[in-house]
């Protein structure tokens, strides 16, 4: 790249930047997707009736919870495991870490694909919001019940069901949060399991990044499928501009941040006694053996455990990989970020 072009696309990253940062997700991460309403909860998936007061919600969502106000207000009931009902789960993850490729290909390699959405909100405004909204009525159990009513929307040949609860460091610690990870904690029939998703923090706000700098260009989706080559080229493209990351105290902060959120989240996850698994984009993904992938089939109890090969995970991907150059060639400042991170517990980010 000609030094005019490079100081060029830098110039747009940094504006990119700067604009992110008014989507800002957490100290780490940006909005990975700009939405049109401003709260909207995936409305299309939910079951207005089970949670969302609509008197706090702008109107344009629709969302109507008097089937439930005026109901009986009876609990739903799961299907057990001798009903052939699916095995509930609360995918967490902060966007741009892998979890849509992640839960597709879990639920294809357990039974019939079963679709899985962002319910607690995409942003983190949208997330203080839903919390905000919950139905005294349902409170703690707000998780339970939805993850309920999603088992039984859901085909019968389906392994696992699952919604995406995206711990954003403001409200994670919500009353409601916390109440929902004690009663999660405590729940027996059936058991609900929690899969914690993170990935390298660089590489997150480089995915934001290119997800924010690509959208306002109009060049690229968040995802392609893997025999979309038109998707692909534009995403190969996208690539070569590179991203301008935050440097000096605001990235050491950042990290910080996200490591400290991370801890406190598993944390309380065992505190609350709920039954979890922590894994790794880079364990899933940048790996040649499926141990990462196995060791989530054992936990689920439903899967292969034994002599699954990476060539096995990726013929069930749905999704294609859009990263393929090193830290170094995406990050404009690599030199500065590198500087930065010397002699910090951060510095192996950039190699690992």
């Amino acid at each position: 790249m000609k030094w005019y072009n490079k100081i060029g696309a830098m110039i747009v990253s940094i504006f990119m930047y700067g604009m992110a940062v008014v989507w800002l997700d957490s100290p780490i991460s940006f909005h990975n997707k700009l939405l049109d309403s401003p709260i909207a909860l995936n409305n299309k998936t939910l079951d207005s009736h089970i949670v969302l007061n609509n008197k706090t919600l702008d109107s344009s969502i629709a969302l109507n919870n008097k089937e439930f106000l005026d109901s009986k207000n009876e609990k739903c009931e799961f299907y057990t495991t001798e009903q052939n009902g699916a095995i509930p789960i609360i995918l967490m993850s902060l966007g741009r870490s892998g979890s849509s490729v992640t839960w597709d290909t879990i639920s294809k390699m357990t039974g019939e694909a079963s679709a899985m959405y962002e319910w607690t909100g995409q942003t983190m405004e949208q997330s203080k919001l839903f919390f905000d909204s919950i139905n005294p009525k349902v409170g703690s159990q707000w998780a339970r019940e939805h993850l309920c009513q999603i088992q039984k929307s859901r085909s019968k040949d389906a392994g696992v069901v699952a919604f995406q609860w995206k711990p954003y460091f403001k409200t994670i610690n919500h009353p409601y949060a916390i109440s929902a990870l004690k009663d999660i904690g405590s729940s027996t029939s059936p058991l609900i399991r929690i899969i914690f998703l993170t990935r390298n923090p660089i590489d997150r706000q480089i995915s934001n990044l290119r997800h924010v700098q690509s959208e306002k260009l109009k060049k690229s989706e968040a995802h392609c499928l893997v025999n979309d080559e038109e998707c692909l080229r534009k995403h190969k493209e996208s690539i070569k501009d590179g991203v301008a990351l935050m440097v000096g105290t605001p990235l050491l902060k950042s990290l910080e941040a996200n490591r400290r959120n991370n801890k406190q989240l598993e944390d309380q996850l065992t505190k609350y006694n709920v039954q979890y698994l922590h894994v790794s984009y880079e364990n899933l993904y940048g790996s040649e053996n499926a141990n990462e992938w196995m060791k989530i089939f054992a936990f689920l109890g439903k899967g292969p455990t034994k002599g699954l090969t990476m060539d096995e995970v990726r013929g069930n991907f749905t999704y294609a990989a859009t990263t393929s150059v090193s830290r170094e060639a995406s990050i404009l400042n690599f030199n500065r970020v590198r500087e930065d991170l010397r002699g910090t517990d951060f510095y192996d980010l950039l190699y690992e």
